[in-house]
């Protein structure tokens, strides 16, 4: 009994290098060098020191995805011009005094870097972090992770790496632990949210109309496979003449400029023609699974990509409040203030890490007049307000912010600002609220305030929702016809749902026709002909018959290569559509997330080897659940035989 958790932990950790490999290499190297035996820099990772200037040329642009970042200067500090954006002078500083004086090991710079971070009200500092899961130098694979998991607990890289290395190090149990944290990060972090979603959009469009052309086509050429034998005899032709014939009718739509999806449409008309009611219904939701793959989903997909690669606002702003803003940052964001609000609640945020709290609170009191405030605004500025002298501002701020919505960091800046006002039950009540919400969050937090004395209010950076707001907010410019659909069923949904209408009604009004054109060309039709002819050598008519049941044996050895090769193709056999329309769907699931392990676009260095995790888990269970239905499809045929 005891050996059986054992197994199941190696079996989760093999499971965790399989779905992560490609990410694996880089989470294990390291210098072997214990972190303790190497020269630290001077300053933070990802942070320049304090005093040096941020050259940003003229025209340039931040890093973007695919660039790995430069320790020890992934993002330059911010410096201030007369009549620039605000700077991060005094939170850099803060930061780059307590890497330096943190201590000799690279765990103890983290944990003063750390509460540094706090001080200055940066929840999650993600440059520092990116830049040590990047630096080989700074120490082993499995204390550098350790470190960027402690000083960007939002991070899903930073936890991803983690849990990796303590594969490495043979620590199974705690290598589940960091993957528990990586998955929720996935879904907060904005970046890497919004990552997550436009790649899942992608794998679910591609998977649909990948999904829904292959039963099409499968059962479309079952139905012709079927009709071979009767047209050859009612055009006494050969087979091959036959099949010829019946393989340039499904090609006309092709011909006609309609791509691979006309084809398959036609492919429709035959099963329908051919199929059951069950059946019919299968090859409809296929026709459906095209549609839904061609638009709404690939619509959604487009959408979902808009806050990545048009929203340069958005991602300033985004960047600007989650850790120091850059020059470029910075200047983009004063470039969009007088008519973007989230560029001035940005500007607003960073005036304050600044340490003009005076400038912060009237730049956020502007901003809270405009509207409707989200509760990371209220939060933000309930921030300012404090750093400014008015605490119980602040706190009426706090409470309007978890009235809006609660979260963990919210309560945890309300319970100290009622622990301020001595207001006991209060915060007990709300801490005890804020565990429930994230324990994590408000462990690390309460550690930080028993070691320094006290813990800063801490900042609600933007989130990936207001992000996507303000991506569907923006018109879309219309999207180009599939190569897939290139002519008239391309243009739009209504003229695919109109040609899959077409083709389900022409294959009804077809299905007596090819029923009796398939009745006169079966097995058993061709018996009764041999038997009945007229032949007065008897010989040639054994021949004959011999021949006859010779194809037979070669069209049902076919038939079982089909059904164990070709998915959905065992379903079809067996008289269950549906099962096997689920085949394919969960076959094409199972190649494309497995595919798309890196994303539509490249990760943005922040889903890291969680994303791989993900696409990777969803594509071995899609294939778990392809086996699974294949087997119950064959044990069907096989009784049915």
């Amino acid at each position: 009994m005891g050996e059986a958790p054992r197994v199941c932990r190696w079996l989760l950790g093999a499971a965790l290098l399989v779905l992560a490999a490609p990410a694996l290499p880089a989470a294990g190297a390291g210098d072997p060098t214990p972190a303790s035996a190497q020269k630290a820099p001077a300053s933070p990772p990802g942070i320049a020191p304090a005093g040096a200037a941020a050259a940003v040329p003229a025209g340039s642009s931040a890093p973007g995805p695919g660039t790995p970042p430069s320790p020890p200067a992934e993002r330059a500090r911010p410096t201030a011009a007369p009549g620039a954006a605000p700077s991060a002078d005094a939170a850099a500083t803060a930061l780059e005094r307590a890497w330096r004086l943190g201590g000799t090991s690279l765990s103890d710079r983290a944990r003063a870097l750390r509460a540094a971070a706090l001080q200055a009200g940066i929840w999650s500092l993600d440059p520092a972090a990116r830049a040590l899961l990047h630096e080989d130098s700074l120490g082993p694979a499995l204390e550098r992770a350790e470190a960027a998991a402690l000083l960007a607990p939002e991070l899903p890289a930073a936890h991803a790496a983690l849990a990796l290395a303590r594969l490495v190090a043979v620590q199974p149990i705690a290598a589940a632990d960091a993957l528990a944290a990586a998955v929720p990060a996935l879904f907060r972090h904005p970046e890497a949210s919004l990552w997550l979603r436009a790649s899942a959009l992608d794998a679910g469009a591609r998977a649909a109309l990948a999904g829904g052309l292959a039963f099409l086509l499968v059962a479309g050429l079952g139905a012709a496979a079927e009709l071979v034998p009767g047209l050859a005899v009612r055009l006494g032709a050969p087979a091959a003449s036959a099949g010829a014939a019946l393989a340039a009718f499904l090609l006309v739509p092709a011909a006609a400029g309609q791509g691979l999806v006309g084809v398959a449409f036609a492919c429709a008309a035959l099963a329908v023609a051919r199929a059951r009611f069950a059946g019919a219904i299968a090859v409809a939701a296929a026709g459906l699974l095209v549609v839904a793959g061609l638009h709404p989903l690939a619509a959604a997909r487009d959408a979902a990509l808009v806050p990545l690669a048009a929203d340069p606002v958005g991602a300033a702003a985004a960047a600007a409040e989650r850790d120091l803003a850059s020059p470029l940052e910075l200047a983009r964001l004063e470039r969009a203030a007088a008519g973007d609000a989230l560029a001035r609640r940005a500007l607003a945020l960073s005036a304050r890490r600044g340490g003009d709290a005076a400038g912060a609170d009237a730049r956020f009191r502007a901003v809270l007049a405009e509207g409707e405030p989200r509760f990371d605004l209220l939060n933000n500025a309930a921030n300012a307000r404090f750093a400014s002298g008015a605490a119980a501002e602040a706190l009426d701020l706090y409470e309007q912010a978890v009235r809006e919505r609660p979260d963990s960091l919210v309560l945890f800046n309300l319970a100290q600002s009622y622990g301020r006002a001595i207001m006991l039950d209060e915060q007990d009540l709300a801490l005890k609220q804020a565990q429930v919400l994230d324990a994590r969050a408000v462990h690390a937090l309460t550690r930080l305030a028993a070691e320094v004395g006290s813990a800063g209010p801490v900042d609600v950076p933007l989130g990936a929702d207001a992000l996507r707001e303000r991506a569907a907010a923006r018109a879309l410019p219309p999207g180009r016809p599939s190569a897939l659909a290139p002519g008239v069923l391309g243009r739009s949904p209504l003229a695919l749902l109109a040609g899959l209408a077409a083709a389900a009604l022409a294959g009804l009004a077809a299905r007596g026709p090819l029923r009796r054109l398939a009745a006169g060309g079966d097995f058993h039709a061709g018996l009764a002909r041999g038997l009945q002819s007229r032949e007065v050598d008897p010989a040639l008519r054994v021949a004959r018959l011999s021949a006859l049941r010779a194809r037979q044996v070669q069209l049902v050895r076919l038939r079982r290569v089909a059904a164990l090769t070709v998915p959905g193709a065992a379903g079809l056999q067996s008289g269950h559509a549906l099962l096997g329309l689920a085949a394919v769907l969960l076959a094409a699931a199972a190649v494309v997330f497995y595919g798309a392990r890196a994303g539509v676009v490249p990760d943005p260095f922040a889903a890291g080897a969680a994303g791989a995790m993900a696409f990777g888990g969803g594509g071995l269970l899609a294939a778990l659940g392809y086996a699974v239905v294949t087997a119950m499809c064959l044990s069907l045929l096989r009784s049915r035989a």
